[in-house]
């Protein structure tokens, strides 16, 4: 039996999500397919409704980019073939019917036979707002982008005074490419409270009192190339709490984040927190403070580029400091001169192994 439980829709990015279970399994693919199909209920040459990636009995001209297909989850990552010409484009607050059936099983001759169906709102994209973003509809939230030049902050006491919050209700997906701050003691600049992701974009700002960025609640991602920020003085600039599993975050290049403590993983569900660093983490605090908390579980890999201020601290356990080849290799090249790693710790401890 094919269901389909979740989508999650990020127009500004082309991805879309789609979880469940009896998907059966292919291999990517860039087409058309019996098995899947995107049905806009509104757009089209007529305003009537137009079809992306289906091909049943006719082949449609607009095509997806579908990059995995497990039994459990579908990532399309782009729409193709003739998007965008005839008023074939996916607008915000357009409804969008969902079809999947089991790619294993018997293809589909119409998109009404597909054995699964689950109808979303594309999402509106968020502009500037000083009253803050509350998410809790995750048939038209899920996945919501702060657009480039936007500003974001709560000046009321609305979820303490968060600037965007994320109810428990799903697992929310954030992309900053503009200004979220969170000036109210207590508050984050993103907070979710069911898990999800967030991707700072390079040049945005993600900055909070408390928080930079906290999730809790779910499976947990930070991609930050901008700057993520905690103003408070025992702020954390990227914090994933002990109710987040398996979380991940990926501070790169350009990236920055900074608080009095840097990044605190929690030690969530069975294997930990990966915190993957080619950009700078810094304690507020200098030397003094902590750059990352790893919390007794997971991996600190500190890839080339990485910058420290603060110490590293896998808060003992089975925590794992990695040094990755492409940093050791550019070493062994370059000599003594420059140094493999910016790091000025206060300290390197409690890690199980190096």
């Amino acid at each position: 039996m094919t269901v389909i439980t979740g989508v999650s829709w990020n127009n500004a990015t082309q991805t879309v999500v789609i979880t469940g279970s009896g998907f059966g399994t292919q291999s990517p693919y860039n087409g058309d397919s019996s098995f899947l199909s995107l049905l806009d209920l509104q757009e089209g040459p007529t305003g009537t409704g137009w079809d992306a990636g289906f091909g049943g009995s006719e082949d449609d001209l607009v095509t997806l980019n579908v990059t995995s297909w497990t039994d459990t989850q579908i990532v399309i990552e782009g729409f193709t073939g003739s998007y965008g010409s005839n008023n074939w484009v996916f607008q915000p607050g357009d409804q969008v019917v969902v079809g999947v059936s089991n790619a294993n099983g018997t293809p589909a001759e119409t998109n009404a036979a597909l054995a699964a169906h689950f109808t979303i709102t594309v999402p509106q994209p968020i502009t500037s707002t000083t009253t803050g973003v509350v998410l809790n509809n995750p048939s038209t939230q899920t996945a919501t982008t702060v657009v480039a030049g936007a500003s974001v902050t709560n000046t009321t006491t609305q979820a303490s005074g968060d600037a965007i919050y994320g109810t428990p209700a799903a697992a929310w997906n954030i992309t900053n490419l503009g200004t979220i701050t969170a000036t109210a003691s207590g508050a984050g600049g993103v907070v979710l409270a069911g898990g999800g992701t967030v991707t700072n974009g390079t040049g945005a700002l993600i900055a909070g009192v408390l928080t930079g960025v906290s999730i809790n609640g779910g499976v947990a991602t930070v991609v930050d190339t901008g700057i993520i920020a905690a103003t408070g003085t025992a702020g954390v600039g990227i914090q994933l709490g002990a109710s987040a599993v398996d979380g991940q975050i990926i501070v790169s290049g350009t990236g920055l984040v900074t608080g009095a403590v840097g990044i605190a993983a929690a030690p969530g569900a069975t294997t930990g927190s990966t915190v993957t660093v080619s950009g700078t983490v810094s304690s507020s605090l200098g030397t003094a403070g902590t750059a990352v908390s790893m919390g007794g579980l997971g991996r600190l890999i500190v890839d080339l580029g990485a910058t420290f201020t603060g110490s590293l601290n896998g808060g003992g356990g089975s925590s794992v400091l990695e040094i990755t080849a492409s940093l050791l290799e550019e070493s062994a090249v370059e000599g003594p001169e420059p140094q493999i790693l910016a790091i000025n710790p206060g300290s390197v401890t409690n890690f199980g192994t190096l």
